[in-house]
Protein backbone atom coordinates (compact mmCIF):
# COMPACT_ATOMS: atom_id res chain seq x y z
CA UNK A 1 0.00 0.00 0.00
CA UNK A 2 1.23 3.40 -1.02
CA UNK A 3 -0.46 6.15 0.90
CA UNK A 4 0.02 10.05 -0.56
CA UNK A 5 -1.32 13.07 0.20
CA UNK A 6 -0.72 16.90 -0.95
CA UNK A 7 -0.34 20.43 0.54
CA UNK A 8 0.44 23.74 -0.27
CA UNK A 9 3.14 25.90 0.97
CA UNK A 10 2.91 29.82 -0.07
CA UNK A 11 6.65 29.93 -1.04
CA UNK A 12 7.31 26.15 -2.32
CA UNK A 13 3.74 25.70 -3.93
CA UNK A 14 2.27 22.63 -4.05
CA UNK A 15 4.25 19.41 -1.95
CA UNK A 16 3.23 15.86 -2.57
CA UNK A 17 3.79 12.92 -0.36
CA UNK A 18 4.15 9.00 -0.70
CA UNK A 19 5.21 6.50 2.01
CA UNK A 20 5.01 2.48 2.25
CA UNK A 21 4.56 0.65 5.66
CA UNK A 22 8.34 0.71 5.78
CA UNK A 23 8.31 4.71 5.74
CA UNK A 24 8.31 7.64 3.56
CA UNK A 25 9.54 7.07 -0.16
CA UNK A 26 8.53 10.36 -2.33
CA UNK A 27 8.34 14.05 -2.00
CA UNK A 28 7.75 15.77 -4.64
CA UNK A 29 7.94 19.90 -5.35
CA UNK A 30 6.56 21.73 -8.69
CA UNK A 31 3.95 18.59 -10.06
CA UNK A 32 0.03 18.20 -10.99
CA UNK A 33 -1.76 15.62 -8.66
CA UNK A 34 -2.21 13.52 -12.28
CA UNK A 35 1.61 13.36 -12.74
CA UNK A 36 2.63 12.66 -9.32
CA UNK A 37 0.43 9.57 -9.22
CA UNK A 38 1.37 8.33 -12.78
CA UNK A 39 4.62 8.36 -10.87
CA UNK A 40 3.36 5.98 -8.54
CA UNK A 41 1.97 3.98 -10.18
CA UNK A 42 4.63 3.25 -12.87
CA UNK A 43 7.53 2.91 -9.73
CA UNK A 44 5.41 1.45 -7.25
CA UNK A 45 3.08 -2.43 -7.87
CA UNK A 46 1.31 -1.16 -5.08
CA UNK A 47 -2.37 0.23 -4.43
CA UNK A 48 -2.09 3.89 -3.99
CA UNK A 49 -4.84 5.75 -1.82
CA UNK A 50 -4.92 8.71 -0.50
CA UNK A 51 -4.08 9.12 3.39
CA UNK A 52 -3.85 13.18 4.42
CA UNK A 53 -4.32 11.66 8.84
CA UNK A 54 -1.16 8.79 7.75
CA UNK A 55 1.30 12.02 6.10
CA UNK A 56 -0.09 14.79 8.70
CA UNK A 57 2.97 14.18 11.14
CA UNK A 58 5.57 14.09 8.22
CA UNK A 59 3.30 17.97 6.93
CA UNK A 60 3.27 19.22 9.99
CA UNK A 61 7.20 18.39 10.54
CA UNK A 62 7.42 20.05 6.73
CA UNK A 63 5.33 23.37 7.77
CA UNK A 64 7.63 23.63 10.60
CA UNK A 65 11.09 23.78 8.90
CA UNK A 66 9.11 26.27 6.10
CA UNK A 67 8.76 28.58 9.60
CA UNK A 68 12.22 27.86 10.73
CA UNK A 69 10.84 26.42 13.59
CA UNK A 70 12.46 22.68 12.54
CA UNK A 71 16.03 22.06 11.63
CA UNK A 72 16.32 18.33 11.99
CA UNK A 73 13.54 15.73 10.66
CA UNK A 74 12.18 13.32 12.72
CA UNK A 75 10.54 10.72 9.58
CA UNK A 76 11.63 7.19 9.01
CA UNK A 77 12.97 6.78 5.54
CA UNK A 78 11.89 3.62 3.03
CA UNK A 79 15.19 3.45 1.97
CA UNK A 80 14.31 0.53 -0.48
CA UNK A 81 12.67 2.84 -2.24
CA UNK A 82 16.58 3.60 -3.79
CA UNK A 83 17.08 0.96 -6.22
CA UNK A 84 21.27 1.87 -6.97
CA UNK A 85 22.84 1.40 -3.82
CA UNK A 86 25.72 3.82 -4.98
CA UNK A 87 22.54 6.70 -4.72
CA UNK A 88 21.66 5.28 -1.09
CA UNK A 89 24.63 5.51 0.21
CA UNK A 90 24.98 9.22 -0.96
CA UNK A 91 21.96 9.99 0.16
CA UNK A 92 22.36 8.33 3.26
CA UNK A 93 25.44 10.28 4.02
CA UNK A 94 23.24 13.55 2.77
CA UNK A 95 20.97 13.42 5.84
CA UNK A 96 23.60 13.89 8.27
CA UNK A 97 24.61 17.22 6.90
CA UNK A 98 22.54 19.57 9.00
CA UNK A 99 20.55 22.65 8.62
CA UNK A 100 22.03 26.19 7.16
CA UNK A 101 25.34 23.85 6.23
CA UNK A 102 26.16 22.94 3.04
CA UNK A 103 28.55 20.45 1.10
CA UNK A 104 30.60 20.42 -2.28
CA UNK A 105 29.65 17.47 -4.53
CA UNK A 106 33.36 16.61 -4.23
CA UNK A 107 33.26 16.45 -0.16
CA UNK A 108 30.16 14.29 -0.40
CA UNK A 109 31.96 12.04 -2.86
CA UNK A 110 34.75 11.86 -0.44
CA UNK A 111 32.33 10.87 2.39
CA UNK A 112 31.14 7.63 0.67
CA UNK A 113 34.59 7.14 -0.56
CA UNK A 114 34.61 7.90 -3.67
CA UNK A 115 36.91 11.31 -4.13
CA UNK A 116 36.74 11.58 -7.87
CA UNK A 117 33.05 10.82 -8.15
CA UNK A 118 31.48 14.29 -8.28
CA UNK A 119 29.59 14.10 -11.07
CA UNK A 120 28.18 10.40 -10.18
CA UNK A 121 26.99 11.96 -6.93
CA UNK A 122 25.76 15.03 -8.29
CA UNK A 123 23.58 12.62 -11.12
CA UNK A 124 22.23 10.50 -7.62
CA UNK A 125 21.55 13.83 -5.60
CA UNK A 126 18.98 14.39 -9.26
CA UNK A 127 17.32 11.02 -8.72
CA UNK A 128 16.64 11.90 -5.19
CA UNK A 129 13.52 10.98 -4.72
CA UNK A 130 12.85 12.99 -1.47
CA UNK A 131 13.57 16.72 -1.27
CA UNK A 132 13.86 18.91 1.34
CA UNK A 133 13.63 15.44 3.62
CA UNK A 134 16.99 14.50 2.32
CA UNK A 135 18.73 18.11 1.96
CA UNK A 136 20.11 17.85 -1.87
CA UNK A 137 19.86 21.48 -1.74
CA UNK A 138 23.19 21.76 0.54
CA UNK A 139 25.07 20.51 -2.00
CA UNK A 140 27.07 23.50 -4.08
CA UNK A 141 29.95 23.21 -6.56
CA UNK A 142 33.19 23.40 -5.16
CA UNK A 143 33.56 27.00 -6.22
CA UNK A 144 31.03 28.48 -4.12
CA UNK A 145 28.14 28.49 -6.87
CA UNK A 146 24.61 26.82 -6.84
CA UNK A 147 24.52 23.68 -8.75
CA UNK A 148 21.47 22.26 -9.87
CA UNK A 149 18.52 21.30 -8.65
CA UNK A 150 15.84 18.91 -9.73
CA UNK A 151 13.10 21.29 -8.93
CA UNK A 152 14.31 24.04 -10.32
CA UNK A 153 17.39 26.46 -9.02
CA UNK A 154 15.02 29.19 -8.02
CA UNK A 155 13.43 26.49 -5.20
CA UNK A 156 16.83 25.68 -4.37
CA UNK A 157 17.93 28.91 -3.82
CA UNK A 158 14.89 29.56 -1.56
CA UNK A 159 15.55 26.93 0.36
CA UNK A 160 19.07 27.45 0.96
CA UNK A 161 17.73 31.22 2.07
CA UNK A 162 15.27 29.36 4.50
CA UNK A 163 18.48 28.00 6.00
CA UNK A 164 20.06 31.33 6.17
CA UNK A 165 23.02 30.72 3.41
CA UNK A 166 23.56 33.88 1.06
CA UNK A 167 24.89 32.35 -2.26
CA UNK A 168 27.96 34.66 -3.61
CA UNK A 169 26.91 33.57 -7.30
Amino acid sequence: MIYYTGFENKTFGKIFLAKTEKGLCIVTLRQTLENFIQHLQQRFDLEITQNDQQLAPIVQQLNEYFKRRRKEFQIVIDWDCIVSSFDRKVLQKLVHVPFGQRISYQGLAQLVGKPKAARAVGNALGRNPMPIIIPCHRVVRKDGGIGGYSAGIEIKCKLLELESYQSTS
